[in-house]
C-alpha cells in the first residue's frame, strides 16, 4: 500500500512539474545542445599556423558540440572566424636587454545559420602567454611555439565558453 502511495505521489509530482512548463531532460537532450561545425578560420599570420592551432584547440574546448565538418544541413550552424598574432609586449629586462615578453593572440568567432544569417559574434578575444628570450636560437623557437600554443589554447577556451554561454 505504501509503495502504491509513493508511486501515485511521484506521478502526481511529475504531472504537476511538466504542466508548469518544465520538462524532464535526458543527457544529450537539452534545448541548449549546440551542434556546430568549424568553417573557415582566416589566419592573419605568415605561414597560417595559428588557424591550425586554433582549430585544434576549439575541437578540444567544444568537444561534443562539434559535428563533422562536411555536414551541411538546415540544422547545422557554422563557426567562422579569424585569428591574428599581435605585437609582443615586453615584460622584463636585464642590463637593458629584453629577457621576457608576452606573446599576444587575438581571435573572433561568428556563428552562422544555413541561410547565411549571422546569429552570434564573439567580439575580439585576446590572451597572452609569457616567453623567455634567453638561450640559444633553437630554444627561443621552442619557447615561442610553447607560448603561442598556450595563448591559442586560452583564446579557444574563452571563445568556447562565450559561445556555450550564449547558445
Amino acid at each position: 500500500m505504501l509503495r502504491l502511495s509513493l508511486l501515485a505521489l511521484g506521478l502526481m509530482v511529475a504531472l504537476l512539474v511538466s504542466g508548469c512548463g518544465y520538462r524532464w531532460v535526458a543527457p544529450g537532450d537539452s534545448a541548449n545542445d549546440l551542434r556546430v561545425r568549424l568553417g573557415t578560420l582566416r589566419d592573419h599570420t605568415p605561414g597560417a599556423r595559428l588557424s591550425v592551432e586554433l582549430r585544434r584547440s576549439l575541437h578540444q574546448a567544444l568537444g561534443a558540440s562539434l559535428v563533422d565538418a562536411s555536414r551541411r544541413d538546415a540544422n547545422t550552424l557554422e563557426l567562422r572566424g579569424e585569428v591574428r598574432r599581435l605585437d609582443a609586449l615586453p615584460l622584463g629586462f636585464a642590463d637593458g636587454i629584453r629577457q621576457v615578453d608576452e606573446v599576444v593572440v587575438q581571435a573572433t568567432l561568428e556563428l552562422w545559420d544555413a541561410q547565411g544569417r549571422l546569429l552570434w559574434l564573439s567580439g575580439p578575444v585576446e590572451r597572452r602567454a609569457s616567453r623567455l628570450l634567453t638561450g640559444a636560437a633553437l630554444s627561443a623557437v621552442v619557447e615561442d611555439q610553447r607560448a603561442v600554443a598556450a595563448a591559442v589554447d586560452a583564446v579557444a577556451r574563452a571563445l568556447a565558453a562565450r559561445l556555450l554561454e550564449n547558445a
